[in-house]
């Protein structure tokens, strides 16, 4: 088992920031938070992060999932534009191209 340690935790359920927080991990899962005073087994990795704030993972919810991201994107911006079309764009059966 994996035990953090930290001044601070933010979990995102509550407003307010619960001070030296355990949080225990065992196969890359959250098991467990203990309060102040926790003493985890002699056998387990403790990470101490100090005086730092732990909290959930962040993901990046501006993302753009479809485009073109491959080497050399940025000069290929103006040959989509004067052809109409991206890389990820389709046409409907008839040849026409869908409303974007």
């Amino acid at each position: 088992m994996l035990v953090l340690r930290a001044a601070r935790l933010f979990d995102g359920h509550n407003a307010s920031l619960i001070n030296d927080a355990t949080v225990l991990v065992e196969d890359a899962g959250i098991i467990g938070v203990e309060p102040v005073g926790y003493e985890p087994a002699s056998d387990c990795d403790l990470v101490d992060y100090g005086d730092a704030t732990v909290l959930p993972g962040l993901i990046d919810t501006h993302v753009h999932l479809v485009g073109d991201s491959g080497v050399m994107a940025l000069e290929r911006l103006m040959e989509y534009s004067r052809k109409k079309s991206t890389p990820w764009s389709s046409s409907r059966c008839d040849g026409s191209s869908p409303l974007v």
